[in-house]
């Protein structure tokens, strides 16, 4: 808890960046119509349309209050970190119910509060940490439910993997993981194994309830999203290995734990399988040291199982499956670390398993430099977010809100954090419909995603302008793409290129 708070609590002013705005419209929303969370017209893509059904409104109704206070960053980022606070708490609960010892389970806690994906996400408000901690209070209930019965327990469970599926949709493959983790003996009668699968059985209704309830009519429906989104990749397969490497806390410290009993045949497969898809997309190249990292997170990932297997441990296959979450996003248009975050506790508790049969003096000093690492990548991460978002905020209050309160219509094109306070300072989004007029003014973002629509303007010329030209770290670009793997496999890299750019067009 102190290392989380000693990494973000210097952050806690950071702007708001990529998703973030849709949580926040949503948060306002709910304000207005409580029971409407998506009925917000927004324009992200070509032209203004609701928001969509696929984005599930749970962590919006968590940022209320944050939204009460007129959304400023330090109240959204402190309750995520509080969240955070939860996740770490029920992870460490949750391994003395699996009978690690006190610094084993203690261990786990840390490893998730300096997964360098759970970190850096919890400077955001986007909905990862909180599908992260009620995967983590969930499961912990599960098992809570499991060793005493007690029916508030398992309604506790039940709310929470629900309230997981409702932050992430991908979390709702926590319902057959905790049904794997209640599972009764054989020859058990009918009616006592139902009832001790109803936790998890149960959750599956109150989400659908729960989304029925919620969803907007008018947005669109779900049919018409997923043609636009789940579009297969190549990419995405590899991203996934890669993550469990690069971003969270699995690969490096179980091949440490379990070394040098490992199942190094399986390298060969895991990096023939790499190298075949880096080829399919043309990156065998750039891309190059995804081959070693795809092939150690086969390694660690067959152990892990086989591991289970052998020893017919119930719960590590739960901890193996817990670890499937992101499966449905392979099909995604792109694969995140951010997906991976709450499947952070089963990373953790693997791990701490592995290095309580490894020893306490190899446990001890694996534990020290994953959360050294870890915290570090995590602060690369979040600086580079900050100082990248913080200049779509210079952008907003230097370039936008002088004319706009001088009375000249300025024009905004480039969406993520900077779509919020472009629109707070009075500006307008472009999109298909809309055609600015001579002496309009346009603040276009080349590096964002909604910049083409400055780029189409055919009579306009540069007045200003805003970049950040020093090198420096980077999350979007120089092979970097840790909000989305299509500009690249890092989580975070160094590059002299010019990081970010805002330019002040006036129409003639």
């Amino acid at each position: 808890l102190l290392l989380a708070a000693a990494a973000l609590l210097p952050f806690l002013d950071q702007a708001y960046t990529v998703d973030d705005p849709y949580s926040l419209w949503m948060a306002e929303q709910i304000l207005r119509e409580p029971l409407r969370p998506g009925a917000v017209e927004v324009t992200w893509f070509e032209e203004s349309e609701r928001l969509t059904a696929l984005v599930v409104p749970l962590g919006a109704y968590l940022l209320v209050p944050a939204a009460w206070l007129g959304a400023p960053e330090w109240a959204s980022h402190l309750t995520w970190l509080l969240l955070l606070g939860v996740a770490v708490v029920a992870t460490v609960s949750l391994g003395l119910r699996l009978g690690l010892g006190a610094p084993g389970a203690r261990g786990a806690g840390l490893m998730v509060a300096a997964a360098p994906a759970v970190l850096a996400m919890a400077s955001t408000s986007m909905p990862d940490v909180p599908a992260l901690a009620l995967a983590a209070a969930g499961m912990d209930r599960v098992y809570a439910f499991r060793a005493r019965g007690r029916a508030r327990d398992g309604l506790l469970a039940m709310a929470a993997l629900g309230g997981a599926a409702l932050c992430r949709s991908h979390a709702v493959l926590l319902v057959p993981v905790a049904l794997l983790a209640l599972w009764p003996a054989a020859r058990t009668p009918p009616r006592a194994a139902l009832g001790r699968l109803w936790p998890a059985l149960g959750a599956g209704p109150l989400l659908a309830l729960a989304l029925l309830v919620l969803r907007d009519p008018e947005s669109a429906g779900v049919g018409e999203m997923a043609a636009r989104f789940v579009v297969w990749d190549e990419r995405n397969a590899l991203s996934w290995l890669g993550h469990l490497a690069l971003s969270m806390p699995f690969t490096l410290p179980w091949l440490a734990a379990r070394f040098p009993r490992l199942p190094w045949w399986t390298a060969a497969p895991g990096a023939l399988f790499a190298a075949w898809q880096l080829a399919r997309v043309g990156q065998l190249a750039a891309a190059a040291f995804m081959v070693p990292v795809v092939a150690a997170t086969v390694v660690a990932g067959v152990d892990a199982l086989r591991v289970a297997l052998r020893a017919r441990d119930r719960d590590g296959l739960v901890l193996c499956a817990w670890l499937l979450l992101p499966l449905p996003v392979v099909a995604y248009m792109h694969l995140a670390p951010k997906y991976l975050v709450p499947c952070a506790p089963a990373v953790a508790l693997l791990v701490a398993r592995a290095l309580e049969a490894a020893g306490s003096r190899r446990a001890r000093a694996v534990r020290l430099a994953t959360a050294a690492s870890g915290t570090a990548l995590a602060l690369l991460i979040v600086a580079a977010d900050a100082r990248a978002a913080g200049l779509g905020r210079r952008a907003a209050a230097e370039l936008i809100a002088p004319r706009a309160r001088g009375g000249q219509r300025v024009w905004f094109a480039g969406h993520w954090g900077f779509h919020w306070y472009a629109e707070r300072a009075g500006a307008f989004p472009l999109s298909a419909r809309t055609r600015p007029g001579p002496g309009d003014a346009v603040v276009g973002a080349p590096h964002l995603p909604g910049a083409h629509f400055a780029a189409r303007l055919p009579r306009k010329r540069l007045v200003g302008l805003l970049r950040d030209a020093a090198p420096g770290g980077r999350v979007m670009g120089a092979g970097a793409g840790f909000y989305s793997n299509a500009w690249g496999y890092l989580p975070w890299a160094w590059s002299r290129d010019e990081g970010a750019r805002f330019e002040l067009w006036e129409v003639y």
